[in-house]
């Protein structure tokens, strides 16, 4: 796949800027804290000749994937922006209704899109915390 990007590029000119790309390997629950199942470090991703680093997980689209598939920095990610959201909130709505507060805590605080992919149902790691 990277070799027909290579092709698009050079056919039409274009340039692409592999520092700011990343690769996530994503293997099955558990297979990420076993190193004989799968080694990465003998990959080499590379775009024309600059090599495209593997990390174990990275934040795309507002939501961080995982190499393990876990959810739960994402899930952490998500609260602590709800909290500091909800912080902003209270601290410019001093002396609004209750009413127009709760319609602001809905329209700014609530942003909670991709949630619905999370597996809240994974018993092995437990609730996140701040403190994890």
């Amino acid at each position: 796949m990277l070799k027909i990007f290579e092709d698009y590029a050079k056919d039409f000119n274009l340039i692409f800027n592999a520092s700011k790309s990343k690769c996530v390997i994503c293997q099955r629950h558990g297979a990420a804290q076993n190193k004989s199942v799968f080694s990465t470090s003998r990959l080499a991703f590379k775009m024309r000749d600059d090599v495209i680093e593997v990390v174990s997980n990275w934040l795309h689209l507002g939501h961080i994937m995982s190499d393990d598939g876990d959810d739960k920095l994402d899930i952490l990610n998500r609260l602590c922006c709800f909290i500091g959201q909800a912080n902003n909130l209270i601290c410019i709505s001093g002396k609004l209704y209750c009413s127009v507060k709760t319609r602001l805590q809905k329209s700014f605080c609530f942003n909670f899109y991709g949630c619905d992919v999370w597996d809240l149902s994974n018993a092995t790691r437990g609730t996140p915390r701040l403190s994890d």
